[in-house]
This record gives structure tokens, C-alpha cells and sequence, in this order.
């Protein structure tokens, strides 16, 4: 159950330098400038940070597994500058891992590159459009604070149209709701709470005052089942739909009538 999610944090880096004849290299290159920072931009760039989503989520899968993977679950929460070396331990796979990883920090992915006209020319300047997502709590001031400790602040960094991560309380009428219909519908359902690395509409809807989660139940069987999801060849089986109709009718059914 998506009770958080990231904002988004996304901007442009710049790098300058001496512009000249591709025939003459020297090491003012705006490019190589802008190269030696974005090799440093891996999933891992910057530190983990617990979020409250994200204790609950591990907490609670924790508490649906044997002994040896639920301690190794709780190792993840141990301390902050093991988690990732703990989840890398874990007997999950490899999708899971990168999503749980992402879940710990602020991310950065490099997804544009500018730069030059000519190939025999050595442009004045060189930019990538980075795609950066920010944890609950953090504002894009706090972030580019945290990464300038990484990149240094030789790059002109501009944002562009930040958005506000959330994170909605646990404790209400809607989330009792939804468990109590989860556990009538299923009894072995264990309601988890998830912080999604994306976003939704719910940014838009928040500014309302509204309390929203995210929730989209179904039926699940099978390694792989989920990973349909905007996927190629996405497709939901019929058995699914139908009891994850019934769910979200039980819920909103309830819920308008507390």
C-alpha cells in the first residue's frame, strides 16, 4: 500500500570551458568536464536516509518471513551506511534489490546530454538533464546541499520545476479500512506500507488537503506476475480484476458510510 512517494528534483548541469579546434585537444574541454562529474552519478551517489515508509515497509515484510530472511531483513535498518550492503545480501532478486535501493536514498540519473555543433569543434560549454528524485522531508535545496558534497561546485546546477515528495500518515480511518477488508477478503493478506521512487497525481490531489494513498489490489500468481506492469505485453488475469474490484468497492462502501 503506497503511503509515500517521491518528489521529483530534476535539473540541469552545466559545465564550462575553452572552446577550440578539434585538431588541437587540451584539458578545457567542457565535455570531459561534464563527463568526470556524470561518471560519478551511480544508482548508489549519495548516502541512505530512513524514512518512516520505509522502516514500516521492511518491518512488515520482515514480519511475514522465517527467522533467517526476516533477520536478514531487519539488518537492512540496522544502520544507515550498511543498508545497502545488507540488502545486497538478501534472497530476493535483482529488480527487487535496485527498487529497495532506490528507495533508501535521493537519486540522480543522467538522461540527457548536450553538447557541440561540429565535429571538428570544441564547444564553450557542455549540459546533461539529470532526472532526480528526493525522499520525503527533503527539499531541492537540501539535496543540492547533499550533492555538492559529492560533485563539487565547479557545475552550474538550475532545477526545473521541482514537485514536493509526501508522506501520509498510517494512523486513520482509510488505512483501518483497508486492512480490515484485506484480511475479510484474504486472511493471510499482511497490509505493508511502500514508498513508490515515482509519482502519481497524488501531488496534485494533496493540495487539497486530501489524504491519499496509493492502493491497487490484485491477485498475484506467480513469479513475475507483477513485473507486467508497464511492461511489454502488460496484462492482468481476469481472476485478479475481478477480486481487486471487490476490494477497492468494499473499501470506498465503508469508508463513505463511517
Amino acid at each position: 500500500m503506497q503511503t509515500a512517494e517521491k518528489g521529483t528534483v530534476r535539473f540541469r548541469i552545466r559545465t564550462q570551458g575553452r572552446p577550440g579546434h578539434g585538431s588541437v585537444p587540451h584539458h578545457e574541454n567542457a565535455i570531459l568536464k561534464l563527463a568526470t562529474i556524470l561518471a560519478k552519478f551511480t544508482p548508489n551517489l549519495l548516502p541512505a536516509h530512513f524514512t518512516t515508509t520505509l522502516r514500516e515497509y521492511i518491518t512488515g515484510i520482515a514480519a511475514t518471513q522465517p527467522p533467517d530472511v526476516a533477520l536478514a531483513l531487519h539488518a537492512v535498518l540496522a544502520d544507515e551506511g550498511t543498508a545497502d550492503e545488507a540488502i545486497d545480501r538478501l534472497p530476493i532478486d535483482e529488480s527487487l534489490k535496485q527498487r529497495m535501493h532506490a528507495m533508501l536514498r535521493n537519486t540522480v540519473t543522467p538522461t540527457v546530454l548536450k553538447a557541440g555543433s561540429q565535429i571538428n569543434v570544441i564547444p564553450s560549454e557542455a549540459e546533461a538533464l539529470i532526472d532526480g528524485r528526493n525522499l520525503p522531508g527533503w527539499t531541492p535545496q537540501m539535496v543540492l546541499e547533499e550533492l555538492r558534497t559529492v560533485v563539487g561546485s565547479e557545475a552550474d546546477i538550475a532545477f526545473l520545476d521541482p514537485s514536493t515528495p509526501l508522506e501520509a500518515d498510517l494512523q486513520s480511518p482509510l488505512f483501518s479500512t483497508i486492512k480490515d477488508v484485506l484480511k475479510e477478503l484474504d486472511s493471510e493478506a499482511a497490509p505493508i506500507p511502500f514508498l513508490l521512487t515515482g509519482g502519481t497525481d497524488a501531488k496534485h490531489v494533496t493540495r487539497l488537503g486530501t489524504k491519499v494513498y496509493g492502493f491497487v489490489p490484485g491477485l498475484y500468481a506467480g513469479a513475475g506476475e507483477g513485473r507486467r506492469v508497464h511492461s511489454h505485453d502488460e496484462r492482468i488475469s481476469v481472476r485478479s480484476l475481478q477480486w481487486g474490484v471487490r476490494v477497492l468497492y468494499e473499501v470506498v462502501e465503508r469508508f463513505a458510510s463511517l
